[in-house]
């Protein structure tokens, strides 16, 4: 399939000394750059860097208080800069293909999937019988199994993997000469994740299509992109093939981002020497049989309605694992492995259809609510998006003291000390305490989901994707806190995490689901130099960061182990 009549080298899209004002903010400030046809180029940097601004000014797209004060944007040869609405849509589909990064809002939940890529295909004025064979060969072209079939479903039907391949299907069904992809795998798992970045740089490099990539993985610029900018305030600090930039960065912004990113830099430093300093003790642990929280030979069936009958889904299948006293146990697992749902069951959200929930010597797997409640208090969640398990009706307060305020502990004075003392453990200012959710950053958001999740003073916190949506360097923050708060408080932790290199730096072992059963488990740093299961030596091919890394005659898992220890 032809995506483009460009030669390749040729650019697609031009960035020409670009600004872009938010009133009397300056977004972008003087950035300058070209997508040749046929090359991938990856543009990284944190939140509020002007990654987005800058692809929304290419789009045109930008929202009602932007504008473009200077330079200009040109497309296929064609100034954009100031062209109206209706040649904008032109352009839009037909010349530029672009794939959002959250599925579930880029695609209508509405509209069956087939009429949403069909919407893409018409635009090239594709007869309309022709149009389903069409929409079936750009779903298969996007990686999608039986597309017949997916065609007629709604998005809500599909995995997340899949629906970020409709959206790469509608991108590309309208033959585009440039592709814009906006973080597409920040909250896959890493071998969903490998196939959609193979199937997306396959296309370019067979079709000629250019490719760019926002992101804030720099690993995925590492191992895909012929050229990575850094933005840093609005403008371009650093630019060059990823070897050189991301190899030996000359920028003091690029060296920190370099350093921040899980799995290298400080972080194999500051964040291993836990695991590391307790390996001895931890085995005494382990045969003393320290344990806050062990799962022994859980199941879980779930009943699903099929046509008009049933049938059972095994979720989870003899799972045991144990979480050792103020260590921590990784859960990873590519999605649809059980990880979740092990997680929901450890809380008890979920009934177990047999096997047993120990907390603390405990048998709690047939405890009634008001039994359990009072055991509520010494484990807590951490939830994968901080803004939606945040009441945006309530300041940073009121959200800080709400388990105490359930349990009816302190008086409204005595809570309001505590949450001071909140705020000061997880690093924000007491100041925050009168702000609402929508006026912090992500990372300040997960900062009081965390302090929230603390006010009980528990001994177990289960940790769920707790930093799959944050910039490097935010990453880093919130990934030192856990670490700093497990030492001072003696926690223990069950994180599940889709990101290997955050599990290698942060966790002391790890367990490796696969359709609902653990394949493998063990300390990390020897599941990880040393991989048994397939399942476990997938994961670890698919890390981003490691196809460089096997470029430069490191073995899979070799980087990841060595941070691991």
């Amino acid at each position: 399939m032809s995506t483009s009549t460009l030669a390749v080298d040729t650019p697609v899209v031009e960035v020409r000394d670009l600004s872009v004002a938010y009133g009397q903010h300056q977004a972008v400030n003087g950035v300058s750059f070209a997508v040749p046809a046929g090359r991938v180029v990856a543009v990284v940097g944190e939140s509020g860097s002007g990654k987005t601004t800058t692809v929304s000014a290419l789009l045109g797209l930008l929202p009602a208080a932007g504008r473009v004060v200077a330079g200009s944007v040109h497309v296929g040869g064609r100034d954009l800069t100031h062209v109206s609405e209706r040649e904008r849509r032109a352009v839009r589909g037909r010349v530029v293909g672009y794939v959002p990064q959250d599925p579930t809002v880029g695609l209508n939940p509405t509209l069956r999937v087939g009429e949403q890529v069909a919407e893409a295909v018409r635009r090239r004025g594709v007869p309309r019988r022709s149009v389903p064979a069409e929409v079936l060969e750009a779903l298969a072209a996007a990686g999608i199994d039986d597309p017949a079939q997916r065609a007629r479903q709604h998005p809500h039907q599909l995995s997340g993997g899949l629906r970020q391949r409709v959206l790469i299907a509608t991108a590309l069904a309208a033959h585009p000469q440039l592709v814009i992809a906006d973080e597409p795998t920040s909250a896959l798992d890493t071998t969903v994740a490998q196939k959609i970045l193979d199937h997306l740089e396959g296309l370019v490099r067979t079709s000629g299509t250019g490719l760019l990539i926002i992101t804030h993985d720099l690993r995925v610029a590492t191992d895909r992109a012929d050229e990575v900018l850094v933005m840093s305030a609005g403008r371009i600090v650093e630019r060059g093939r990823p070897v050189d930039v991301l190899g030996s960065p000359q920028h003091p912004y690029t060296q920190r981002l370099v350093a921040d990113a899980p799995g290298g830099g400080s972080r194999s430093v500051t964040l291993v020497a836990p695991a590391a300093a307790v390996s001895a003790e931890a085995a005494e642990a382990a045969q003393a049989d320290d344990v806050v929280l062990r799962l022994e030979g859980v199941t879980k069936d779930f009943v699903v309605p099929r046509g008009a009958a049933q049938r059972t889904l095994r979720a989870l299948d003899d799972v045991s694992l144990s979480v050792r006293r103020g260590t921590t146990l990784a859960l990873v697992g590519e999605s649809g492995s059980g990880k979740t749902t092990a997680l929901r069951v450890a809380m008890r959200l979920e009934e177990p259809t047999s096997g047993r929930v120990v907390f603390d010597g405990e048998d709690i797997t047939r405890r009634g609510w008001r039994e359990l409640r009072p055991l509520r208090r010494r484990f807590q969640l951490v939830h994968q998006n901080p803004f939606a398990a945040l009441d945006p009706r309530w300041d940073v307060r009121d959200l800080v003291t709400e388990p105490l305020h359930s349990f009816g502990i302190g008086t409204s004075a005595e809570r309001a000390r505590a949450a001071e003392r909140l705020l000061d453990a997880v690093h924000l200012p007491a100041a925050f305490a009168d702000r609402r959710p929508a006026e912090l950053s992500g990372g300040q958001r997960q900062r009081v989901a965390i302090a929230r999740a603390l006010a009980l003073d528990p001994e177990l916190v289960l940790l769920d994707e707790p930093v799959s949506a944050l910039d490097v360097t935010v990453q880093a923050q919130v990934l030192d806190l856990l670490v700093e708060l497990q030492r001072e408080r003696g926690l223990s932790y069950l994180l599940i995490s889709h990101d290997l290199a955050v599990v290698a730096d942060t966790s002391h072992d790890v367990a490796v689901m696969s359709r609902g059963r653990i394949v493998e488990s063990g300390p990390t740093a020897q599941v990880f130099a040393d991989p048994q299961a397939t399942t476990t030596a997938e994961l670890l091919a698919a890390v981003p960061g490691q196809r460089a890394a096997r470029r430069a005659g490191a073995p899979d898992g070799q980087l990841l182990a060595e941070a691991a220890r």
